[in-house]
Order: structure tokens, then sequence, then C-alpha cells
């Protein structure tokens, strides 16, 4: 039948279910079908070549990106390796014992662990420990169980290792910690976060006070390094919070210079009898900020009884003093401007207070 002059009468484009592409319809009551032209089904096999293409070259991206990641952890684990080599050129090292030990009496694979953990080191130095006794292994049978004890270790604490592993890629030997030390006490503030004012103690332990403001700045480093990393210890969100608590302690840090500048005062200048402790002194001043309403008296607490005054006249003069303090102390110390003014205030009213003491002191003289 002739159909070239004909009018399509009725037609509805639906796809079927087992040629997709193909068109059906009616024509003078019969069932036709159009198949897609040679243009189109050109058009879809390219469509499908393009799509074959770009996902090659994403496969090849993750590719890439997995083997510079296990390169990286790589050469992460042979640094880690080396500090543990230093470590080990003591014949009295600790973990050389237990492992000697554990040798000599054939223990168990889960003894040697647990006696290693009871050393009280950090997971990431019995990590590389283990490595290091299996590379120098030359029985090869116990080389392949220390290394399998070494990943037994690493899924129990992967974390607390991917930290310090992070972290030891950017630390440099200081005089007051080594490169792996420092690697170590990031990868513990990073597993176990603490509030500011407990990580400016943990840290001044750690370093000293002398040395508080360069280990902050290092922990800053590690920090950065361990985000930048292909294999980050945990999610970003979590590293983020850290980066917040890091920084109110170096806040804290900073404003600890003041008191002890005010601490400094009290015994140089107005010759002052004193046993104050600047950083609870900080801590006390930071914490009664917090209250609702703080009064003269609570004011007076909080270095009063650690210094001896002989006189009204002395009073006024510690008040005075710790009121150019309170005036000087950063906004970001402080939960928020209004505490800080607050506190201010109640520092005023204190000093009025010692004042108006004073005055009827001299009256009566």
């Amino acid at each position: 039948m002739d159909i070239s002059n004909v009018g399509l009468q009725s037609y509805s484009g639906i796809v079927n279910s087992e040629a997709k592409s193909a068109l059906t319809g009616s024509l003078h009551g019969m069932s036709v079908q159009v198949k897609e032209n040679a243009s189109s089904a050109l058009a879809d096999s390219a469509e499908e070549l393009t799509f074959a293409k770009d996902n090659s070259r994403q496969t090849k991206l993750a590719d890439r990106k997995q083997k510079s990641s296990r390169l990286n952890m790589e050469a992460k684990i042979e640094k880690l390796l080396a500090m543990v080599q230093a470590a080990s050129n003591n014949d009295n090292n600790a973990q050389n014992q237990v492992f000697n030990a554990w040798k000599k009496k054939g223990g168990t694979k889960n003894e040697l662990l647990e006696d290693l953990k009871k050393l009280g080191g950090h997971p990431a130095s019995n990590y590389g420990f283990l490595l290091k006794a299996a590379e120098d292994e030359d029985d090869e049978k116990l080389k392949v169980e220390l290394k399998a004890l070494a990943d037994v270790l690493f899924a129990s604490e992967k974390p607390a290792i991917t930290a310090s592993l992070n972290a030891l890629s950017s630390m440099e030997n200081t005089s007051f910690a080594s490169s792996l030390e420092l690697s170590e006490t990031y990868s513990e503030i990073a597993v176990k976060p603490q509030e500011p004012q407990d990580l400016l103690v943990f840290l001044k332990d750690r370093f000293g006070e002398d040395n508080l403001q360069q280990g902050i700045d290092l922990m800053f480093k590690a920090l950065a390094s361990d985000l930048m990393s292909a294999q980050s210890s945990h999610e970003e969100s979590i590293l983020n919070d850290i980066a917040n608590r890091l920084s109110k302690t170096k806040t804290l840090n900073a404003a600890l210079g003041q008191f002890v500048s005010f601490k400094n005062r009290i015994g140089d200048v107005l010759q002052l009898q004193e046993k104050l402790d600047s950083s609870k002194l900080m801590l006390r001043t930071v914490e009664l900020s917090k209250s609702r309403f703080i009064t003269p008296l609570q004011i007076n607490g909080l270095y009063r009884t650690e210094v001896r005054t002989s006189n009204p006249e002395e009073d006024v003069l510690l008040g005075q003093e710790f009121l150019k303090l309170a005036r000087n102390l950063p906004v970001e110390l402080f939960d928020s401007l209004d505490a800080r003014n607050k506190l201010v205030d109640a520092v005023h009213k204190e000093v009025d207070r010692l004042i108006a003491k004073e005055d009827e002191w001299l009256e009566a003289q």
C-alpha cells in the first residue's frame, strides 16, 4: 500500500517496552512502528561513547588518588620507623625489653600487644615498633605474625595512629620535644578533645610554660597537616571543632601573659607579698564572668586571699591594678562582650567600695 500521500489519522508517541527508542501508533486502523532514524541512532551511540570515556577518566583519576594516598601513607610510616629506630638504639628501651622477654618465653601475639600497651606509650609508637620489629626479624613466620599484629593494632587505634602519622609529616624536633612526641601530643588532643581551659593546662604540663605558645602553634601546624591529608584522622567537622578549641586555648594563653604581668606588678611595684597562681586566677576570673550576677565581694575573693596587705590604702592599689587588668582582657576570653562588661563593672564597684573604706580609715587617723 502506497502511504506517501496519506496523512497520519492518529498518532500517539509512546515508548515501547522492548525497544525504548521506537515510536508506535496507528495508521488507518493499522498498528505501525516507526524506527528511529540513522542520525538519532548515531547521536545516541556518540553519547554512550562519551559516557564511557568520562567514566574511564573518573576511574583512572580515582586510581591515581588511591595510589597517591597509599604512597603518602607509606612515606609517613617510613618516617615513623626512623623515629622508632632512633629510640630503639638504646638497649634499655622499654619496648625492646618487653619484646625480648616475650620472645624468650614464647608468648602469644595478644600477650605481646597487651604488654606493649601496659607500658603506657602512644599507639603510634607501638605500631611503629611492631613494624620495625617485623622488618628486622629473620624468622619469616614471626615476621608475618608481627606485621599482622601491627595491622590489628592499627585497626583498633586507627584515629590515634592516623592523627600521629599525619602530624609527623609536618613536625620537626624542637628543644622541648621530638617530632614524634609532638605528633603524639596532637593525636591525644584530636582523639580526646578537651575544653580550652583543660587543654591549656594539658599543653602547659606537656611543653612547659616557656614553650607553651610555640607548642600551641605546632599543634595548629599538625592539625593543618591532618586536614590536608588524603586520609584524615577524623571527619572535617570534628577537626574544625578541634581548631576552634585550639584557637580559644591560644587566646587563653595570650591572656595568661596579662595575668602574669598583674602578679609581677603586685610584687615588684606594690611591694606586696603574694602567692598567686596566674593560671588559676585567670580561670577563676573567666568562670566568674559566666555568672548571672557578680558582686564586688566575689571580685575581692578572686585574688584577696592570696595577697597580703596591711592597710586599706594597699587594698585600693591592689583593686585598681586588677581593674586595669580586667579592662584590657580580650573579649575572646569571655563567652560574650556582655560577660566581659559585667565583670569590669563588678570590679569597678569593688574599687569604689575599697576607696570608700579607705576614706573612712583616713578620717579615723
